[in-house]
């Protein structure tokens, strides 16, 4: 089981849910994403106002973040999990240009955070490749 979710790549969670809430055409939904989910009172009195849609975005980023790490490893897991990143970045990137719905700057933002993950993800497994093939 754990060995199946190192291979799922997390930005496909954020992919899933766009689609499923976005393709149904809830306004609902849509009203939800523009809604203030959180305020953060700063020291110098300034309020900063978070809506569901940056948490959405912030969630992403914490994804890529558990990704970057999971590319340190260069096992058959990993270089599958790469493919499936690879896969993932091409559907974004379909979409993005193919479907009316997923035209919105949230949606720009995870595609770019699915296109880090694959490069980062490559870069980071070559260098431990090569530091794994100088050790020997």
């Amino acid at each position: 089981m754990l060995r199946l979710i190192k291979l799922i790549p997390l930005l496909s969670i954020q992919l899933i849910a766009y689609n499923l809430f976005m393709k149904s055409k809830n306004d609902a939904f849509i009203w939800f994403l523009n809604t203030i989910v959180s305020r953060i009172k700063l020291p110098n009195g300034q309020l900063v106002e978070l809506t569901a849609k940056d948490w959405f975005i912030i969630s992403g980023i914490l994804f890529l973040f558990i990704e970057i790490c999971k590319s340190t490893g260069v096992t058959n897991i990993s270089i599958m999990e790469h493919i499936f990143s690879i896969f993932i970045l091409f559907i974004y990137v379909f979409q993005f240009f193919s479907y009316e719905y997923t035209a919105t700057s949230a949606f720009l933002i995870l595609m770019i955070l699915a296109t880090l993950d694959v490069l980062c993800g490559l870069v980071v497994s070559i260098t431990a490749a090569r530091k794994d093939i100088s050790m020997h």
